[in-house]
């Protein structure tokens, strides 16, 4: 069986994908961490560790016909502004190491995550397909489309086989408590210590929310469809506003937020929605659980690590 390489495996996308490729009896896994922190139900795995762009360290491990999943990442929409030449640094220049010692190991595909939620940049209330334009606005949406072009560079000069998926907004429980992941997180562990949450603007920005299992259900899809050369939004398909969202976590538990309204941001897009029609054509697959029904499971999870003696996070 092919080796599979997950860079970003201790962030949170990449935690729950390599749970979910175990699950499913993927156990040629190699995970890539930045940090010497391994989580819970990881340890047994041949991990290795630094940085996705060190070429020694990818020309020790990257082998013919393995397959590699892209998640690693330093910077997210929120600094990605503050920190503009760190993010050219080390997620372009980064990558595009990682992809030449791709093209040089001759690997099998590389699977790359890009920036649903920034990438399209604005558009008219309507949910983005793969073939409409990239026009992002902000530096993030910049750094996913160039490393996107890049590959598209590669797989033209050097046959590289690739498939970019385009996330929309994943939300779930991070196991590491310092961490939380996106609004949703947030705010079912503030709401359960009782502690005020900020929120920017009037909360009528439109997402396209998706729970964590769903994402990593479509990952493992990609990857065993064997697809390549591919471009794939993977989202909820519809929109819920950031206030709705907020409305959903307090009746999951029972109680108010203590809102702080803050000025909006900038680099905040009032509407972004994915088209998952081609996902659904592709690999047979559609999200399996409501904002709702997400926002539940996410709150069982958390209760449950509560329960296990892990401290409410000082947010």
């Amino acid at each position: 069986m092919n080796r599979i390489i997950v860079t970003g495996a201790n962030g949170f996308i990449g935690r729950h994908l390599v749970k979910e490729l175990l699950s499913r009896g993927h156990d040629q896994i190699i995970p890539l961490f930045r940090s010497r922190n391994v989580p819970p139900g990881l340890a047994d795995l041949h991990i290795e560790h630094g940085s996705f762009g060190d070429p020694e360290l990818l020309t020790k491990t990257l082998l013919r016909g393995d397959t590699v999943f892209h998640l690693g990442c330093t910077s997210f929409p929120a600094i990605s502004e503050s920190s503009i030449v760190n993010d050219i640094e080390e997620n372009i220049i980064g990558t595009v190491r990682l992809i030449k010692a791709c093209c040089e190991a001759k690997i099998s595909r590389f699977i790359f995550i890009s920036s649903g939620g920034t990438v399209y940049g604005k558009g008219n209330c309507v949910p983005f397909k793969e073939s409409d334009p990239l026009l992002p606005v902000n530096s993030h949406g910049v750094m996913k489309t160039t490393v996107e072009n890049y590959i598209r560079v590669h797989s033209n000069l050097a046959g590289l086989k690739y498939v970019i998926v385009r996330v929309s907004n994943p939300f779930g429980i991070d196991e590491i408590k310092e961490r939380p992941q996106g609004i949703i997180d947030t705010a079912l562990r503030r709401i359960l210590i009782n502690k005020k949450m900020d929120i920017w603007g009037d909360g009528q920005v439109v997402r396209d929310f998706l729970f964590i299992d769903d994402l990593t259900r479509a990952l493992e899809k990609i990857y065993t469809s064997g697809i390549y050369n591919e471009v794939i939004n993977i989202g909820s398909g519809s929109g819920t506003t950031i206030k709705d969202a907020l409305i959903e976590v307090e009746n999951s538990v029972g109680k108010k937020l203590d809102l702080n309204h803050l000025p909006p941001r900038p680099f905040d897009l009032e509407y972004n929605v994915l088209d998952i029609g081609k996902a659904k054509k592709l690999l047979g697959w559609v999200p399996s659980f409501k904002l709702s029904e997400g926002i539940i499971e996410s709150l069982r999870r958390l209760t449950q690590s509560y329960s296990n003696e892990m401290p409410p996070c000082e947010l």
